[in-house]
């Protein structure tokens, strides 16, 4: 049986007020669309990216890591979008999991139990939701006996469902075939949009059950549309990192203050004082002490190590030394050295 996942790409994000394409703007260091498909990973290993005007862009950065396809250009809309890529679904088997690429915060967790249920042949599709305090704005769930009948716009909403607290996180698994059967089925809206929700009342009015299935963390179906949204999935990602890793064993004097990338590995007992930030890739060590202000990208150091203050750039600092103010760049600084403030050590 297959597993694959469509991932919605094809959105130029206009509200970003931006010449980068939305899906590339970056939080924490990766960008929105590389976190979608990093959470994949575990789950689909076959990936593919509907793109619109920016395919070049996007494609160029993820060459080989997914198969992108240009959406067709004369429809809009969420099922427009999984429409355009129908002949890639055709005659296959097993489960597709389709999500905007928008959607830096999902979690590999959240996807495998949506695609667990397809799998168990217990639905024909499932559906991400979350129950929230305001759901304004947001689509609802609708429920009939517990299972999904239908996923309905805000401005369509009848009197009797405006009280409804769960909304939908437009993240979808499906069986692929009846996901095929559905999307030829699928009329656009009043104003020539396809909706992705259309399939799951497809579904439902056809004897299928749908799935809902809540969020592991509210935030993590959070999309992103402008700066505003930006800054605060920033936000989220930075906590759930630094949370990963004084769970570990890291102490940070104030976790709010301090600026750790993906891909990062720091030991036990190291110490992080505030306005720190450790870039991607680098590897710190046991029982270290990092003073505020550090900036360290590319480079390793060594257990028991104190930097103060200093900006190393693909350096190698070995276990024992100490670094106040200085300055290391493609260099490596030996074992036990102590430096004297204000060096600059370049390679």
């Amino acid at each position: 049986m297959d597993r694959l996942a469509v991932v919605m790409a094809a959105g130029e994000g206009v509200r970003m007020c931006s010449q980068t394409p939305k899906m590339l703007h970056q939080v924490c260091g990766i960008a929105m669309v590389e976190h979608v498909m990093r959470a994949l990973d575990p789950v689909c290993r076959e990936q593919i990216v509907v793109v619109g005007a920016s395919h070049e862009r996007l494609s160029a950065h993820y060459k080989g890591r997914a198969e992108f396809i240009r959406q067709a250009p004369d429809g809009f809309g969420t099922g427009w979008a999984v429409k355009s890529v129908a002949s890639r679904l055709r005659g296959r088997q097993g489960v597709a999991l389709v999500i905007p690429g928008d959607k830096p915060l999902i979690q590999s967790e959240t996807l495998a139990r949506l695609v667990s249920e397809v799998e168990s042949g217990s639905c024909a599709a499932a559906v991400l939701t979350a129950r929230v305090d305001n759901p304004f704005g947001s689509s609802r769930v609708i429920r009939e006996g517990g299972t999904v009948r239908a996923v309905v716009d805000q401005k369509d909403l009848r009197a009797d469902q405006l009280g409804l607290s769960e909304i939908c996180r437009s993240v979808y698994a499906f069986d692929v075939e009846k996901l095929v059967r559905a999307l030829e089925a699928l009329e656009p809206d009043g104003n020539g949009d396809y909706h992705l929700s259309g399939v799951i009342a497809l579904l439902a009015e056809n004897g299928e059950i749908v799935r809902g299935v809540p969020s592991l963390e509210t935030e993590e179906g959070m999309g992103v549309n402008d700066r505003v949204q930006l800054a605060e999935a920033e936000r989220l990602m930075r906590a759930r990192i630094n949370r990963r890793h004084m769970l570990r064993g890291v102490t940070m004097i104030d976790p709010e203050r301090v600026y750790i990338q993906p891909d990062v590995l720091i030991g036990r007992d190291t110490v992080i004082h505030p306005d720190c930030e450790i870039g991607r890739g680098c590897v710190i060590g046991e029982g270290c002490l990092l003073r505020a202000g550090c900036q360290i990208a590319f480079s390793r150091v060594g257990d028991g190590c104190v930097i103060g203050g200093s900006l190393l750039r693909n350096a190698v600092v070995e276990s024992g030394v100490r670094l106040e103010k200085c300055v290391v760049s493609g260099a490596t600084v030996e074992k036990d050295r102590v430096v004297e403030p204000f060096t600059v050590i370049r390679g």
